[in-house]
This record gives structure tokens, C-alpha cells and sequence, in this order.
């Protein structure tokens, strides 16, 4: 396979999601988007990016996103030549929200000991539960799991799981599909919480297997829900997959990451020596490794292939946050995330993966098809009056 270099950068980062800022919002900032651009040579990166940088007259020294939101049909040209020279684009977008749902299904609905036995339907239930906490859990239930993870304590996981399966039985079902989730979640919950009790009864650390896995950084200083951890690790296994497991010539080139480099690394390490047992399908992924790429960290402002890559980030994490904001979204714009979006191979790993409610996805479909529609409809009328 390809060997040369694979430049990631991210968009969206706001540390550990214990620190949502008010009312779940992120500091402005919803969605983490890692982006991964290549295998291609480092000069390929310098020739993409100039003759564009030229032709659209930036004056910019170092080509950043968050100065590119007035300028769609920069990105939208970049994408184009992106896709003209065949490079391959690796993209995970994330709505934090989202992400905290994972988690709770995770460790407190369905922890490994009262876990379905794996597979696709097991999946699809830790989905499922997950899109619907997402809208129906309020702040208040979900605030008491961030505090559990905080206090790091046998006594704030159980009042955690208590105050869900309170709400889990009292919450109101607008409808019968609502109900049996409800009831599904009670049962889980119930039984998730006699597990709990046995668990701290035998051992003092038995109640860490219902909160998130913390990861630790500089200074022994402790993160628990860091989306960028787990971000990493798939696009990585996606990387194995369009690589065919064949690493060894391959460089992967991160944005210098003064805070979480050793954390990243560590995810690395872990996922190359991982192995699955769950029976989870991951599609796209393939986390059998055999080789190992190289991870290095550079400061983007010395690299075209790591401004390349926040360029990408940057643009779809906005198209999310306006979507999500309800928003209308710039038709250039939402032109090149769809580029993105329509240059999805799953076969071979590439292209965009949302963790993101099933409901966002259905939507942007949505909006593209009535795009692709209202331009058929114009095209059409433009050729008639012609005529």
C-alpha cells in the first residue's frame, strides 16, 4: 500500500468534557472534528495548497480555519483538489453531547458485566439508548453522572445510578415506542445497579466499572472524557484498513499537542496491542494490527499538509454547529461538506464518520437531497427560459 504521510489536525477542542460550560453547550464549540489527510509526500501537501492560496489571494502566513469562514469556495476548491489528486481523507466529527451519552450507555446502562453478548443488535441497542438520552435525559439527571466521574468515588457512580433509574421510571413516554425504551432502560438500570453493589462488595475499586476510564497527562493530571482519545483510535484502525495493515512506511504527522501528546500516544500504543473481544462490528475499522506507523507532532504553521488538515476540521465542524444551530449554511459551503461527505468509501476506510444522533444524520441526508432538488428544479427552469 501507499506509504508517505498522513497529516491530522483537529477542530473543536475543548478538553475534558467534565467542563461542558453552561447548559451542555461547550463553550460555543458542540462538535470535536479530527481530520486525517494522505498518505502523500510532503511535497505533494506544498503543491496542492499554493497555486490555491494564490488563485484566492490569502495573505495569511499559516492558512487557519477559523479565518476561512468567509472564504467557502476556498475550501470548497481544496476539497476539489483533494479529490482530483486522489488523497484519501480520514474524518471523525463528534458532538460532545452525543459523546457523553456513549459513555452513560456504556458504564452505567449497560456495563460490560450486564452487557448484551455483543454483535450488531447489541450495538444497535447501546444506539438507540443513546439517541434517545440524548434528547430526553435533562441536565440535571446528566450533570449527576459528570460529578460521579469527578469525585471518582464508590458513592457519587451509585447516586448516579439511582438518579437514573429514578427518572428512568417516572419519565413520561409520549408514545408506545417511548414506553418500552423507558422500560428497557429501568430494567438495564435495575440490574446495573445490583451489579454495582456486588462489584464495590468485592473489591474497593468495583465501582470504576461504571464510570468512564480516565486517562492521565502531564503531571499525573487526570482526564476522563476526552473525545480526542477515542477519535484517534478509530481513525487510526480506519487507517489499518485502507492500509491494509501494511504501517511500517507510513508517518502519521499530528499537530503539535503540548498538553495531550502523551495521552495520545498512550491511545496508540493501546490500540495497536488491542484486541477485540466484544463481538461489536466496526465498520470501516480494522483493528487488527499488525504494523505500527510512526506518530510525530509538528506546529502547523510549518506544515501546508497539518494546514491542509485544519482547514478540513475547522470547515466541517462548522457546517455541524450551523446545522445544529439551525442556521442556513453558506450553499458553497455546505457544497464542500458534502464533497467530504460524497467521498466516503467505508470499504476502504475513508471518508466521514459521525458519532453524532442518529437524528442529525437523517437531517443533513435531508438537507442535501432538498438541495439536490432545488438545483435540479433551477437548473431546469434556467434551461426552459433559455429555450
Amino acid at each position: 500500500m501507499q506509504a508517505g504521510v498522513i497529516y491530522i489536525d483537529e477542530s473543536g477542542h475543548t478538553g475534558d468534557l467534565l467542563k461542558p460550560g453552561r447548559g451542555y453547550g461547550f463553550s460555543g464549540q458542540p462538535h470535536f472534528v479530527l481530520a486525517g489527510v494522505g498518505p502523500m509526500a510532503p511535497h505533494q501537501a506544498s503543491e496542492l495548497l499554493a497555486p490555491l492560496v494564490a488563485r484566492h489571494r490569502l495573505k495569511m502566513q499559516e492558512i487557519k480555519s477559523d479565518r476561512l469562514h468567509k472564504r467557502p469556495a476556498f475550501v470548497r476548491d481544496l476539497i476539489h483538489a483533494l479529490r482530483e489528486a486522489e488523497v484519501p481523507l480520514f474524518i471523525e466529527a463528534v458532538d460532545k453531547t452525543f459523546f457523553l451519552m456513549i459513555s452513560i450507555v456504556n458504564c452505567q446502562i449497560l456495563p460490560p458485566v450486564v452487557g448484551f453478548a455483543g454483535g450488531t443488535d447489541d450495538q444497535y441497542v447501546r444506539n438507540a439508548f443513546a439517541d434517545f438520552l440524548y434528547y430526553r435525559l435533562p441536565d440535571q439527571v446528566l450533570d449527576v453522572y459528570v460529578e460521579a466521574c469527578r469525585a471518582d468515588s464508590a458513592e457519587a457512580a451509585g447516586v448516579s445510578l439511582v438518579r437514573l433509574l429514578a427518572w428512568a421510571r417516572e419519565a413520561e413516554a409520549e408514545d408506545e415506542e417511548e414506553a418500552a425504551i423507558l422500560a428497557a432502560l429501568g430494567q438495564s438500570l435495575a440490574e446495573a445497579l445490583d451489579d454495582f453493589e456486588q462489584a464495590c462488595a468485592e473489591a474497593p475499586d468495583g465501582y470504576r466499572r461504571f464510570l468512564s476510564v480516565p486517562d492521565t497527562g502531564k503531571r499525573d493530571k487526570t482526564y476522563w472524557l476526552l473525545p480526542n482519545y477515542s477519535s484517534l483510535t478509530h481513525l487510526y484502525a480506519r487507517i489499518n484498513r485502507h492500509q491494509r495493515g501494511k504501517l511500517a512506511q507510513l508517518t502519521l504527522v499530528h499537530d503539535e499537542q503540548a498538553q495531550f501528546d502523551g495521552i495520545l500516544r498512550t491511545a496508540k500504543r493501546a490500540v495497536e496491542t488491542f484486541v477485540d473481544r466484544s463481538g461489536h462490528v466496526h465498520p470501516g475499522a480494522d483493528y487488527a494490527f499488525g504494523e505500527a506507523a510512526e506518530l510525530v507532532f509538528e506546529r502547523s504553521s510549518a506544515s501546508p499538509g497539518l494546514m491542509i488538515a485544519d482547514v478540513v476540521a475547522g470547515h466541517v465542524r462548522r457546517v455541524l454547529r450551523e446545522q445544529m444551530a439551525g442556521r442556513e449554511i453558506n450553499a458553497t459551503g455546505y457544497a464542500a461538506f458534502l464533497d467530504i461527505w460524497d467521498a466516503g468509501d467505508e470499504a476502504r476506510g475513508i471518508g466521514l464518520n459521525l458519532v453524532v444522533p442518529t437524528a442529525t444524520v437523517r437531517q443533513l441526508q435531508f438537507d442535501a437531497w432538498s438541495r439536490d432538488v432545488r438545483g435540479k428544479a433551477a437548473g431546469a427552469g434556467t434551461a426552459t427560459a433559455r429555450a
